[in-house]
């Protein structure tokens, strides 16, 4: 019985959840155009392996700012939105083009690409760049080191 009590309170709290973010969505809305949504979620969104915003993104994962990807390294980018951990480009290379084939289609499908951009970007190849990648990793090293060792200097008064 006591299950069932927790389960309906989990229930009501996704509810009040929900009412109040779509408050927020609403006030968002008055105060802020669609594209200035948009511009802030894609400058804070996490991409895998500590990175956030689209820019850093780009950098990481290709090497060049955003405007200079192609679509499908555009797609494979938003491919990674849903489950960063699970469809980063670096970490499951075979899922992440499976979803930016999938992406393509929707963007195709939408008349976001033309078909000769759809047929161009379904023969992509993502390479990352590995030099982007030791750069980012040498920083957060450095970083995690003297967090480290603050740490113990502060536990060892």
């Amino acid at each position: 019985n006591r299950r069932k009590n927790r389960k309906h309170l989990r229930r009501i709290k996704t509810l009040k959840r929900k009412i109040r973010e779509l408050y927020f969505a609403i006030k968002l809305e008055r105060i802020y155009s669609k594209e200035e949504i948009l511009e802030g979620y894609l400058n804070t969104i996490y991409f895998d392996h500590g990175i956030y915003g689209i820019y850093d993104a780009s950098m990481y994962y290709f090497g060049k700012e955003p405007i200079d990807l192609t679509i499908a390294e555009g797609a494979s980018l938003v491919a990674t939105i849903k489950s960063p951990a699970k469809l980063s480009l670096d970490k499951n290379r075979k899922n992440n083009i499976e979803r930016t084939k999938l992406i393509l289609d929707i963007m195709y499908k939408n008349k976001k690409i033309s078909y000769d951009e759809y047929i161009e970007s379904l023969n992509f190849e993502l390479h990352s760049k590995s030099y982007i990648h030791k750069k980012y990793t040498d920083d957060v090293l450095f970083y995690k080191d003297i967090v480290l060792k603050e740490i113990i200097k502060i536990f060892q008064r």
